[in-house]
């Protein structure tokens, strides 16, 4: 079985998990209401490659209109607010 990490698989993961679930971050699971019966809780790391994270938080954004959790490294707390705040200000229609 080989393993493909692309950003095409995980939009194709994505596509599936939302036909049958309700896809949330960690964060709305704890402290929203649950109302559906099939949940999906995602949460990726950002460690060594924050410009990843953000790709993918924008195809989870404004690709698939889901919002997953995304757990900073301590080594790279620096980029945090900037991160979020690319993440939250950019448009649809950005270059990738």
């Amino acid at each position: 079985m080989s393993r493909d990490f692309t950003l095409e698989k995980y939009s194709e993961l994505l596509q599936a998990l939302k036909e049958n679930y309700t896809i949330m971050g960690v964060s709305d699971y704890l402290s929203l209401p649950i109302e559906d019966d099939f949940i999906a809780v995602l949460r990726h790391d950002v460690d060594k490659f924050p410009e990843r994270a953000v790709r993918m938080a924008l195809l989870e954004k404004h690709g698939h209109k889901t919002k997953v959790t995304a757990r900073d490294n301590d080594t790279i707390n620096t980029f945090t607010h900037l991160l979020a705040n690319l993440i939250n200000t950019t448009p649809l229609n950005a270059p990738r």
